[in-house]
């Protein structure tokens, strides 16, 4: 009878050292993959946060500029001429291109800023804007224009005043060189594209 108890016994110490080598064994792999599943979360994070060459020619347009504007506030007449300033700096290490402009439009004092990047992930340029012509904000994105490296077509919408509603922007922006870039502005209306705004400008001596 002792005999069979003590083998009875081995049996079941056999099995609990067997289930806790399992559960260590089990541990360990849980273990190993939550620390490869970090490191990859890691690897994105870093890859993700860290300005690269897109940011760089974005830093491109740093500095002051002078800017010619055109308006055109109805299709069927001569176009609005003015004039402005816009300041441009990197800010947040280089990630982000902040933009301050002062100027008129329509015979009234015009002020804008705005906030442009490179999302590393996405592959994509982003750009908000806001103005003291309204109480919105302007979102577009892009990306180069396919062969020509010198522009950039961006995509967004913003608010129609008279619903309330999102209306299609499309934006052309074209780095002619270090010291000259252009900006065109096209709104949709009623399906049609019709283009609101150049302007062009010339980096302050």
């Amino acid at each position: 009878m002792r005999t069979t108890i003590l083998k009875f016994g081995w049996a079941i110490l056999t099995v609990v050292v067997f289930h806790t080598a399992l559960i260590a064994q089990d541990k360990e792999e849980n273990t190993a993959s939550m620390n490869d599943e970090q490191a990859a979360m890691m690897e994105a994070w870093n890859a993700y946060r860290t300005p690269g060459e897109m940011h760089e020619m974005l830093a491109g347009d740093a500095g002051e500029w002078n800017a010619e504007i055109t308006h055109w506030a109805d299709p069927s007449a001569p176009p609005e001429k003015a004039k402005g300033t816009e300041v441009c700096k990197m800010v947040m290490g280089g990630r982000y291109l902040k933009i301050s402009f002062k100027g008129e439009i329509m015979g009234e004092p015009y002020n804008g800023t705005g906030v442009m990047g490179y999302d590393n992930a996405k592959k994509e340029f982003f750009a908000t804007w806001i103005d003291d012509m309204g109480t919105g904000i302007m979102v577009t994105r892009g990306t180069p224009v396919s062969g020509e490296g010198n522009s950039m077509e961006m995509k967004g919408t913003m608010v129609d005043p008279m619903t309330g509603n999102d209306m299609k922007v499309r934006e052309v922006v074209t780095r002619i060189d270090e010291n000259h870039r252009k900006m065109e502005m096209f709104l949709e209306h009623g399906g049609k594209e019709m283009k609101t705004m150049e302007i062009n400008y010339t980096r302050k001596e």
